[in-house]
């Protein structure tokens, strides 16, 4: 509605088209038809790319507060990154895995509560039910792919060893954000998914959700897991803030390995 505050944050780029993500800017809003929101003042960042349908670009309302006190058990989350593909119905909007207010008083996060965005960022790379497969890249800047180098995405996937059909699989590689995430484990002669690199920096020029790690993958004597979400994004604008409770953005451990997937075809000699 006019007047409200917005964020206008890009998410997501495609491969080679992703030097804009990151960028955002709080904006006021002036106006708003059906299919146009006007500012009050002009943008001044870039958040087209490229190529603009490349990119994952969001408009998140900041709601305004004067005091903001959390009690009891209360916990202020976020939905899940879902890469924008749950389109908004009734009141609801796209999924972004950010929680972001202003207040122009206190913040008092009480014992007990939370404001938590854990595992809600960047998805990890899907388990493959195939065998003798690789597994899948997480997403980041740009969405995953079947690489085992994490390059500008998440955590590289895992791989099976094909100079031992029956060994194990090596394991994805963790996201990563503030610091870089860990190599996957090896198997055989097949090393483990490349970890990611550190992404963001610490004067918040740009503002990312934290990687996603990669899967692992797949032979008869061993099963990759799913690799774990990367964590969201919390922004909170205020003149005082006081933490008893807790403020997170955690990402997540790789999930436990695919038990219920029988892998092999009988007979299978390789």
């Amino acid at each position: 509605s006019a007047n409200d505050e917005v964020l206008l944050i890009n998410l997501q780029g495609a491969s080679g088209d992703i030097a804009d993500v990151g960028n955002y800017e709080f904006m006021k809003v002036s106006s708003v038809t059906t299919s146009t929101i006007t500012f009050s003042t002009a943008i001044t960042k870039t958040f087209a790319g490229t190529t603009a349908s490349n990119q994952k670009v969001v408009i998140q309302r900041v709601p305004q507060y004067t005091n903001v006190t959390l009690s009891g058990s209360g916990s202020l989350t976020a939905s899940a990154w879902d890469s924008l593909t749950t389109i908004p119905t009734s009141a609801a909007g796209y999924l972004t895995g950010i929680v972001a207010f202003r207040a122009t008083g206190t913040v008092t996060i009480g014992g007990g509560t939370s404001i938590t965005v854990n595992n809600l960022g960047y998805r990890g790379g899907a388990l493959v039910n195939s065998d003798y497969y690789v597994g899948n890249q997480g997403e980041s800047i740009k969405a995953g792919t079947t690489s085992q180098s994490a390059n500008s995405s998440g955590g590289g996937n895992g791989w099976y060893d094909a100079t031992s059909w029956s060994g194990g699989a090596s394991g994805g590689g963790g996201g990563g954000y503030g610091a870089g995430g860990s190599d996957g484990g090896a198997a055989g002669s097949q090393p483990g998914g490349t970890a990611g690199s550190a992404l963001g920096n610490s004067s918040l020029t740009l503002l990312y959700s934290g990687r996603g790690g990669g899967s692992g993958g797949n032979t008869c004597g061993g099963r990759g897991a799913t690799g774990g979400n990367g964590g969201g994004i919390v922004f909170i604008g205020t003149n005082t803030i006081s933490v008893i409770g807790s403020i997170t953005a955690n990402g997540q451990n790789a999930l436990t390995n695919n038990s219920s997937y029988t892998p092999c075809h009988a007979g299978f000699t390789g």
